[in-house]
């Protein structure tokens, strides 16, 4: 749930990293006004460092959730499902990569509901994902409740033997020989 957060902040940010940056110049007090020509070299560098976090926080995030949810999936799915949930996972994530491409294709600026935004394709594009993201997120938060698994009796032996007799298991061939 942290990770859909730091999603939310990092793509709202990239969505209004102009007007961001120009706040906090005025707010820092960078320039004179909006005719000095170094407030609008300052808002350009503050809104490259605000994309360039905002695209690292995404980057991150964005494994945090994507990790979480195969582990959600692993946890959720009956051991001899794995293998179909995680194809089904896989094929509605290039599904969302799909879509999300097609969305650059609509013009977005003529659908009503996101004319108030205002902004570029960009912008009303973000908020589009977001709204999904959230939404999805929420349901799967909702709908799922993850529960233990019955944890296996472990035998007498050492978990290190047992680790090194699979890595030996690994070398050798149907017959006992080594590889």
């Amino acid at each position: 749930m942290s990770s859909t957060v730091v999603l939310v902040i990092s793509t709202l940010t990239l969505a209004y990293c102009k007007q961001l940056a120009a706040f906090l110049v005025d707010l820092f007090g960078g320039g004179q006004g909006d005719w000095d020509p170094k407030r609008i070299g300052y808002i350009s560098n503050t809104a490259i460092g605000l994309a360039v976090v905002s695209f690292y926080l995404l980057d991150f995030a964005l494994n945090a959730l994507q990790a979480s949810l195969r582990n959600l999936l692993l946890d959720i799915t009956p051991a001899d499902q794995l293998n179909v949930g995680n194809a089904w996972h896989s094929r509605m994530t290039q599904a969302g990569n799909i879509i999300g491409y097609g969305f650059g294709f609509l013009p977005l600026e003529d659908i009503p509901v996101l004319k108030w935004i205002g902004g570029s394709q960009f912008r009303k594009f973000c908020i589009v994902v977001l709204v999904v993201l959230v939404v999805t997120v929420w349901i799967t938060c909702w709908t799922q409740e993850e529960q233990e698994r019955p944890k296996k009796q472990a035998g007498s032996r050492c978990v290190v033997i047992g680790a090194l007799e699979t890595m030996v298991d690994g070398f050798t061939d149907d017959c006992g020989t080594a590889i």
